[in-house]
């Protein structure tokens, strides 16, 4: 079975570069995951500081049923790219930019 995911973030004041940085970081490794189906990032054309994460697992190996959202959430700060940039959701709907 498919689950598809949708994460908004936005960044802290000046720091939308870490965001878009950390991303790009985290884009390759992420769509390598076993069960990951998907994994893109796009950025927002109205507001620089929202940027939108749809991802899709999937399968009888998808991340949930091996432990890899766990895994995900007991990394270090440090082992975690966005979690020093990325601060709040956003709840408006907004034209994005593919990245």
């Amino acid at each position: 079975m498919e689950q598809y995911v949708f994460v908004r973030l936005y960044a802290r004041l000046s720091e939308e570069q870490a965001v878009e940085d950390a991303l790009r970081e985290v884009m390759r490794p992420s769509r390598e995951e076993k069960g990951c189906l998907s994994f893109h990032w796009f950025r927002s054309m109205r507001d620089a500081r929202l940027f939108f994460i749809p991802f899709t697992l999937g399968g009888r190996s998808s991340v949930s049923e091996t432990g890899g959202f766990r895994a995900h959430g007991a990394l270090s700060e440090e082992g975690r790219p966005l979690a020093g940039a990325a601060a709040r959701g956003h709840s408006n709907a907004e034209d994005c930019l593919f990245a």
